[in-house]
């Protein structure tokens, strides 16, 4: 049984759809609450929310992974970290940390 859908509509036999083709529409989807959300700082956000130079916000970064390690807590790769921990230890509201990863996502 064929499974794929474009709009509703199984395509016939024979034609092949990009993930592309489908999966665009599955934010709008019946019963879907919306789109995944970012759990995670960038050095661009974290130079924005800071109003600091890049190597001042990979030092951040580095210090909200540490922090996390310690906590028991899961540490992102190199490059990010847990907003939800950055947030707290620079005081910085989840609504403007949101803000700013959305608006650097453009």
């Amino acid at each position: 049984m064929r499974m794929a859908l474009l709009n509703g509509i199984i395509p016939p036999e024979g034609i092949l759809l990009k993930r592309s083709d489908y999966m665009g529409g599955l934010a709008t989807a019946p019963g879907v609450l919306g789109a995944a959300m970012t759990t995670y700082v960038t050095a661009a956000d974290v130079m924005k929310l800071l109003g600091c130079k890049e190597n001042k916000a990979y030092k951040a970064i580095r210090e909200v992974n540490r922090a996390a390690e310690d906590g028991g807590q899961f540490a992102y790769g190199q490059g990010k970290a847990s907003k939800y921990i950055f947030a707290e230890k620079y005081g910085i509201p989840m609504e403007v940390v949101n803000a700013v990863i959305e608006k650097n996502k453009e």
